[in-house]
């Protein structure tokens, strides 16, 4: 088949790279404009553009796939499908009709749970236990097409979104070859999506980030996991320097009833492995911490560094 690849994040590569060994022909990579990042602000290309410039794939980075001049490119390459992993913006229904098959979208999550741009982070957050990934027929609106074929997974207790996300876009490989395999056989079964079971999980803003200490100790554990590494999870702090944001970069449950007679945010405890914090209920372990323009530290060290006491409170 003569593919169209759009992604753009880490998370794409085995998908692109799957297509790479095959037997297919990539009629071209579609990925993001390279960004400014950092505090030196350099110019930096997404992950997708670098592998397809290593193996010479004709490369396309519109400010926007939908433009009509973008849409004329496409549709000369006459392409037989699109395959979409992590790209960023919604196809219009005239970019989606212009390959023989149409488009498929490789989803980080069982849909129709976590629809949207952050479903690994939001499925860490509330506490699930098993995620997966999905690979559907596309359609103009946001995650709702068919479902071709599906893999789950166990989100384990040690997981973050970085190390799940990573274990997520192999096994999207996996379920890509296996969309891949069926659309070539014309075996292809498309299972409509049950939207009485659907969910959300929207683009991050900063402001999720915020540590509400009145939550369980097993929440503000799950928030700190899946805010890595942005937004991340943050709480104010009072040191000498003045108040700030103080990020929570490693956490750890350590005693999730009632945490008795200490107010949520405070610092019941300083010791070597980090400091014990009452939640709303129970109590966590903090053991990394990050001020804003530092680096990251154990919580141990920044004691001895900031001054922090037992009985200082978070939040």
């Amino acid at each position: 088949m003569r593919i169209v690849f759009l992604g753009t994040p880490q998370f794409a590569l085995p998908c692109l790279e799957l297509l790479i060994k095959s037997d297919e022909e990539i009629a071209a990579v579609v990925t993001k404009p390279d960004a400014s990042r950092g505090r030196g602000r350099k110019v930096v290309s997404p992950p997708v553009k670098l592998l397809a410039n290593k193996h010479n794939l004709s490369v396309f980075q519109p400010p926007s796939v939908n433009q009509a001049d973008f849409i004329e490119k496409i549709t000369q390459l006459k392409p037989d499908l699109f395959v979409v992993a992590a790209f960023g913006e919604i196809l219009s229904p005239e970019l989606l009709r212009i390959p023989v098959y149409g488009g498929i979208n490789v989803h980080a999550s069982l849909l129709p749970k976590y629809r949207g741009g952050a479903p690994v982070n939001w499925a860490i957050i509330n506490g699930e236990v098993k995620t997966g990934v999905t690979v559907m027929k596309m359609e103009e609106k946001l995650d709702r097409g068919g479902i071709i074929s599906r893999k789950e997974t166990d989100i384990f207790p040690n997981d973050d979104a970085v190390t799940l996300k990573g274990r997520l876009s192999l096994l999207g490989k996996e379920v890509l070859k296996e969309a891949l395999d069926l659309i070539k056989r014309n075996e292809v079964v498309i299972r409509p999506q049950d939207e009485t079971e659907v969910s959300f999980a929207p683009n991050f803003k900063k402001e999720d980030g915020l540590i509400n200490w009145e939550k369980k100790a097993l929440e503000i554990h799950n928030l700190v996991r899946g805010t890595i590494p942005w937004p991340g999870a943050y709480t104010h702090i009072n040191l000498s320097s003045g108040r700030g944001n103080l990020k929570i970069c490693k956490t750890k449950l350590v005693e999730l009833e009632a945490a008795g007679e200490s107010k949520p945010g405070k610092i019941v405890s300083l010791e070597k492995n980090g400091w014990k914090v009452a939640a709303g209920q129970g109590l966590i372990l903090v053991k990394e911490v990050q001020i804003a323009g530092g680096k990251k530290l154990s919580a141990y060290d920044f004691s001895l560094g900031h001054g922090i006491k037992e009985g200082m409170r978070l939040g």
